[in-house]
Parts: C-alpha cells; structure tokens; sequence
C-alpha cells in the first residue's frame, strides 16, 4: 500500500448537497432527523460497515426498523452510494461526545467504508469475521499491543480505547483497499472544500470503549495530514 491517496477529483462535484459523477449510485435512506441548522455539518465522522458487503449494508441503511443511516458507503472496489444529501441529519454516531459536544448525529457527515472490522483466528490459523467469511493474510492488518490510538489518530481523546486495544498481544483487522482508501480521501478533501468542516474524527474517537472503528487498519492520522492544505495553520484539523 502507498503512503498518498490523490484519486482524481475533477469528475466528482457537489451540487444541491449531492455528489455529482457518473459513477456514483444514489438512494434515500428514510433514518434522518431532517436538515442540519445553520453553519452544520462542520465534521467528517469515518466508520467501517463492519458487514459482508458495501450492498448489504446499504440495503440495511434503507430498513426504516435499522434506525442507522449514514451520508456515504464506499465499497471496496471504490464505488460510491450516497443515502442522503449533506444538509441532512443521518443516524451513523450514537451515542458520542468530542471536544465538549454530545450526539454527533447533529453535527457530522457519516462516512462508511466497506471493511468487516476486527477478525478473529480460528483453529485452522486461518482470519475469520464475524459472519464467517475467511481473508487472505496479505488482506489483514495486525496490531500489536506496542501500538496505541494516539499513535493512529494523532487526538488524545480516547484514553478509553488505548486501554481496551492495549490488553491484548495482538489484534486483527480486515485491511482497506487502495481504491477505496484513495476514493475516501478524496471525497473527505471535496467535502471540506464544500463546507465548514472543523473536524475529521474516527467513530472510535467520539464513542472510545464502544465503537472501535474505523479501527487501526484505517490511517486516520494520515488522512488529517491530507486535508490540512485546504485549511488554515492551527485549524482543528491539523494535529494536537
């Protein structure tokens, strides 16, 4: 994997609160609390699906029973569904807390990656999610208890989620893809470009102990440092 994302943004725009571009699907997702007040969304809040498949958690989203939403799905192979224009509320955060603010829903664009999340090994040595499907070794991302949050994050807000990952020799994790890792980088410089964003933040950091991602397989820190040239010096974005 490199270490810069610069996927082409030319042939993505954002008109009317949408993404604009040949390639990118969209549906509407019933789970929204209406339109952002003024001056809202100022965040980027980055999740992994932690299911089988970019569809099948887009086809969950649009479950009114799911009570879940989110603003964008980006699957592995890069491509794009967008449930909800920007200026509406989606329900990807829960119950969370940043920088003296609560229930982030009201303030952040959700951002879902396809990624099963944290995987387990079964007897054969073989990596194993949840819902059974098995990886590659080259398709998992190990961290080992020398590694801590700070370090991925660069924010000293997840105390929390240090001690959790910490406890353990070794952890497990679905890797991203180079595309889509290139796609989320791009659409999260087009969206700071668009509109006021303050903040880009894993879902483990405004929920640490509860969620865990987009977990270490994901280079949060090096996405901050992607999008500091389209902020001003000591914004939030650039790293604490």
């Amino acid at each position: 994997m490199t270490n810069t994302y610069s996927a082409p943004l030319n042939a993505v725009r954002i008109e009317n609160n949408r993404l604009h571009a040949s390639e990118i699907k969209h549906v509407t997702s019933p789970n929204t609390s209406g339109e952002f007040p003024r001056n809202l969304p100022d965040t980027l809040v980055i999740h992994f699906t932690g299911g089988s498949s970019a569809s099948s958690s887009v086809d969950y989203m649009l479950k009114p029973k799911s009570k879940v939403s989110a603003h964008l799905v980006i699957g592995r192979n890069g491509e794009v569904t967008q449930l909800l224009p920007f200026n509406v509320i989606a329900w990807h955060a829960g119950q969370s807390s940043f920088a003296g603010r609560k229930q982030f829903n009201n303030y952040a664009i959700g951002i879902e990656l396809d990624n099963a999340g944290q995987l387990d090994i079964d007897e054969n040595g073989e990596y194993v999610s949840w819902f059974g499907k098995r990886y590659h070794p080259d398709d998992v991302f190990v961290e080992s208890s020398h590694s801590s949050s700070k370090d991925r994050s660069g924010l000293k807000n997840n105390s929390d989620l240090q001690e959790n990952l910490s406890a353990h020799s070794s952890t497990y994790w679905h890797r991203y893809s180079e595309v889509q890792l290139q796609r989320t980088f791009d659409l999260c410089r087009l969206l700071c470009n668009t509109y006021h964003i303050n903040y880009v933040l894993g879902h483990e950091e405004i929920s640490p102990g509860r969620k865990f991602d987009p977990g270490p397989a994901f280079p949060l820190r090096q996405l901050r440092r992607y999008l500091i040239p389209v902020r001003i010096d000591n914004h939030p974005l650039s790293e604490n």
